[in-house]
């Protein structure tokens, strides 16, 4: 049985990109938006790792600063159950700082999480 992920990402060709690279050792539990998200935090300890996007909801037509940012929101629900599930944060959008500061364990540009990710999270995960 392979490790499980919990992904949080509201792009399906993110998340195939993700399934991809990824698919052969994790199972991917995708969910694509906030409450599918906050669902997920019911049973964390199924997972061993999770990778949140940070922009759930993105609007082409706002600008990034005015884009909802609920990734962080699940990242402080998780720490506030007091998991230390190993949370990366994978974005397009640099928000290394705020997502350290919320909780993250660790930020990625979404290309580099394609490229080392797999790496990064048996760091984490070990």
């Amino acid at each position: 049985m392979k490790p499980k992920l919990l992904y949080i990402e509201d792009f399906r060709k993110c998340f195939e990109i993700t399934l991809g690279v990824f698919g052969k050792y994790y199972d991917i539990d995708w969910r694509k938006n906030f409450i599918e998200g906050a669902m997920a935090m019911n049973n964390l300890e199924q997972y061993c790792a999770g990778v949140f996007d940070i922009n759930l909801d993105y609007d082409s037509s706002k600008a990034d600063n005015e884009q909802t940012k609920e990734g962080f929101d699940l990242i402080e629900v998780v720490r506030e159950r007091g998991s230390n599930l190993p949370i990366i944060c994978a974005s397009k959008d640099n928000y290394r700082n705020e997502a350290l500061e919320r909780g993250a364990d660790l930020f990625m540009f979404k290309k580099e999480f394609w490229d080392s990710g797999l790496e990064v999270i048996e760091k984490l995960i070990k």
